[in-house]
């Protein structure tokens, strides 16, 4: 709370100092600082009333100004300050009548200062998850499933130039068993090579979600941008 009584005490500390002391210029200025900081903390301007006292003790180095001081960094939560303050104020002035007060405002200002917690670490973000294991499995069984399309062709291929390169006049009963395999042997192939290229086209869309990259599909291509 603010008291009348403490700003009129202090203004009497500052009469009888000055009274003891030889006049001189940094002493009135400090002194003008004092008037006009008393003035800023009674018109609730405590920004300003602790820039003025601050500059008023460094000029003339009398502890009274650290009772204005650490009073006016606790209105502004400067806690450190005012603890600092008011530590200094009890050391330099231990017959002070505002000794109790004090006393009093520092201990209730250590112990909040003890009180509150210290700030947590800040937290590291998760890193991504990597794409899951079935992701390759998937691209696994594409990659089995062209080459299975691959070797089909190749042998339905075969099976047709069996067919092809008989000799003329060669019976169609000896042929029509290879005739049958190249056309099993193409579905095959076909079959084959559908979910090869689907199955290796979706293992790479997971991935690549995985590991927050952009896939690009084109015709007989699959492109990735971004970063892994």
């Amino acid at each position: 709370m603010d008291h009348w009584w403490i700003a009129l005490g202090l203004a009497l500390m500052w009469s009888a100092v000055a009274a003891a002391q030889p006049p001189n210029s940094e002493d009135d200025e400090a002194r003008g600082l004092f008037e006009a900081g008393r003035a800023a903390f009674d018109g609730g301007r405590f920004e300003e009333a602790l820039e003025h006292f601050e500059r008023a003790y460094a000029l003339s180095g009398r502890s009274a100004l650290l009772f204005n001081i650490g009073h006016t960094a606790e209105r502004l939560r400067r806690d450190e300050r005012a603890i600092e303050a008011f530590t200094e104020f009890l050391e330099a002035n231990p017959e002070s009548p505002q000794r109790a007060a004090v006393s009093a405002r520092l201990a209730l200002l250590q112990e909040h200062r003890d009180a509150a917690p210290e700030p947590s670490p800040p937290v590291a973000p998760p890193e991504p998850d990597g794409p899951p294991a079935l992701a390759y499995v998937l691209l696994t069984t594409g990659a089995v499933s062209l080459a299975g399309a691959a070797l089909s062709a190749g042998l339905a291929v075969s099976s047709a130039n069996a067919v092809n390169d008989a000799q003329p006049g060669t019976p169609w009963s000896s042929v029509r068993g290879d005739e049958r395999a190249a056309q099993r042997r193409r579905r095959a192939a076909g079959i084959s090579a559908a979910l090869g290229v689907a199955a290796v086209v979706g293992a790479v869309v997971w991935i690549a979600s995985a590991n927050q990259a952009d896939v690009a599909v084109g015709p007989g291509s699959v492109q990735l941008r971004g970063r892994f």
